[in-house]
């Protein structure tokens, strides 16, 4: 009986704290549209429409366009545990976006 007097304020603080822990994590890489890009379906005007005018563009010898994008991706977490601790950290990277257009229309696509 002493053993179970000494283990319960024990177990009813991990009872209590197990509910107070949180984790929160939000990135920006999916809001940049790359996966909804299809070669032979999506236009330059949709381009210009979600990801804006592209840093450079440059002509290829069959006649073709590279359409080059720089994006920020952005990735916010924050865990904490009760009042006891609590961690937040953003990391940062630039992610490079490539579209060959032809006619209009997109015909490749790639990232670095």
């Amino acid at each position: 009986m002493v053993a179970l007097t000494k283990v319960t304020p024990l177990l009813v603080a991990a009872f209590i704290m197990s509910g107070c822990i949180s984790y929160q994590s939000d990135s920006t890489h999916d809001k940049h549209n790359f996966s909804e890009v299809h070669p032979g379906e999506t236009t330059t005007g949709w381009l210009l429409d979600h990801f804006g005018s592209p840093q450079s563009v440059n002509e290829t010898a069959s006649g073709s366009e590279i359409w080059h994008y720089e994006m920020e991706e952005t990735e916010d977490t924050d865990v904490s545990l009760f009042i006891i601790f609590d961690f937040s950290n953003t990391t940062s990277r630039t992610r490079n976006f490539f579209f060959e257009v032809d006619e209009g229309v997109v015909t490749k696509s790639w990232r670095s």
